[in-house]
């Protein structure tokens, strides 16, 4: 069994051993951090051995603000140079769009003649007889047996009843489907105006019964230039119709105030009864032209004055001379002064006819 003493001495042993252990490690760790220390010694030698020059920037040289405008022209000036060269595009004709009438043809599902090169355009249509009521329906539907409104085809001598709806391809109430919105057709002060876009109502317009075109005697298409042709016309003859008047004999211008004038006066003077009969001719110059060009109008004249002044008489279809004897017989259908013209202008009525222009002096 170990004494005391002993167990003293190993401990001191071990004490001593651990602290040379402790002083061998403190060696190792500080011959390390002096071999760290001195790497980094050699790192820093290296950099502050290298010129100065390597770390300073040189500076680029100043330029005088006088010279600055003149440079920056210069560098434009070459950049310009070197650009690529752009053609200048022409601007791009501008192409003035018309519009020119198009064909309706596919818009023609009832193949009504007539119809096929049906041309597009805005039409005017106004009631006949120059009629402007504030408002006025046209018939748009058939309904027979009372107000028939039906469309004969010329060509397969169809008959069909018509009916204007918007909301149906066709105009034959045969052909129309499902639900039917029947359309009015209203001319406001006696005109109804369509533009180009309305085709179906133009087209229901143009096979319309009552339409002057069709042989109808409620509304029509205005046509301008037509309208134009007639006023024309008519200045033309009225024209004709005054020159004419004054051309022809004293005569004759009595006998034409006699069958024109219903105011005539055998009491007129030449002034009077010319202004009458320009007056009667102004109203009417195709009736003054028809009656002008007479062959028998002088006749007619003398004849008509002989009757107003007894010299001749005319009862029961018959012409009596101042004894009352029967000159000519004057059939149903026939004008009585046509009749008496035709037996004055006769050679067996020619010599009366010289006594009645001496009688009438």
């Amino acid at each position: 069994m170990e004494t005391a003493e002993k167990k003293h001495w190993k401990t001191l042993e071990k004490e001593a051993k651990e602290k040379e252990d402790a002083k061998k490690l403190a060696e190792q760790n500080a011959e390390t951090v002096n071999q760290e220390q001195a790497n980094k010694t050699e790192v820093v030698d290296e950099i502050l051995e290298k010129p100065m020059q390597e770390n300073v920037e040189e500076k680029e040289p100043s330029i005088p603000l006088s010279q600055v405008g003149d440079l920056v022209a210069k560098e434009v000036a070459k950049a310009m140079a070197n650009l690529p060269k752009q053609e200048i595009e022409k601007p791009a004709e501008v192409v003035k769009e018309t519009y020119k009438p198009l064909s309706a043809k596919e818009e023609n599902f009832d193949e009504i003649p007539g119809l096929e090169d049906f041309e597009v355009k805005d039409r005017l249509y106004v009631l006949c007889n120059n009629q402007k009521p504030p408002s006025r329906g046209i018939r748009n539907r058939s309904k027979a047996p009372l107000s028939p409104l039906t469309y004969l085809n010329p060509q397969t001598k169809q008959t069909s009843a018509l009916r204007y709806s918007v909301n149906q391809v066709s105009f034959f109430m045969e052909k129309q489907k499902g639900d039917v919105v029947v359309t009015p057709i209203e001319f406001k002060n006696g005109m109804l105006k369509t533009n180009k876009n309305e085709i179906p109502l133009q087209k229901f317009l143009a096979i319309h019964p009552d339409n002057k075109a069709n042989g109808g005697s409620i509304f029509e298409e205005y046509d301008p230039a037509k309208e134009a042709s007639i006023e024309i016309e008519k200045e033309d003859r009225l024209f004709e119709a005054q020159s004419l008047v004054r051309s022809i004999s004293p005569l004759k211008q009595d006998a034409v105030a006699r069958l024109m004038c219903s105011d005539y006066k055998e009491e007129w003077v030449p002034a009077e009864l010319k202004r009458s009969l320009y007056s009667a001719v102004a109203k009417s110059p195709a009736a003054f032209l028809k009656l002008a060009n007479q062959p028998s109008l002088e006749v007619k004249g003398v004849a008509k004055t002989a009757l107003y002044r007894g010299i001749i008489s005319y009862s029961n279809y018959k012409w009596l001379n101042d004894n009352k004897e029967v000159l000519v017989e004057v059939s149903r259908n026939q004008d009585e002064y046509d009749a008496i013209a035709e037996y004055l202008m006769s050679g067996k009525g020619m010599a009366f006819y010289e006594y009645l222009k001496q009688a009438i002096g």
